[in-house]
């Protein structure tokens, strides 16, 4: 049987805090074991569950890392500031094929 932990331990295998770490559990739907109120008890996660979590963030980050960047598209360079009237007239016409 796995050993039940509560958010504040979550939180330190995250490295993260209290908020971060429920904000994280609830992004990948993690559910927690209430076992009510009164000290000790709560909200609780099995620690495999934490460590199957930890493993798959990790996994998502490696495969980031791993796809690169296609490169930049080149695109003209040219200002209408250096274009005369006619220029500009002709490029933002339709052109017809004949």
């Amino acid at each position: 049987m796995d050993k039940l932990i509560g958010l504040e331990i979550v939180a330190e295998m995250l490295g993260v805090g209290k908020k971060a770490a429920r904000k994280i559990l609830e992004k990948y739907d993690l559910r927690p074991i209430d076992f009510g109120r009164g000290r000790g008890c709560g909200f609780k996660w099995p620690e495999s569950a934490i460590q199957t979590l930890i493993k798959t963030i990790y996994r998502k980050a490696q495969r980031q890392k791993e796809t690169a960047k296609t490169p930049p598209v080149e695109r003209l360079k040219c200002s209408m500031l250096t274009m005369s009237a006619k220029e500009i007239f002709e490029l933002t016409q339709p052109r017809i094929l004949q």
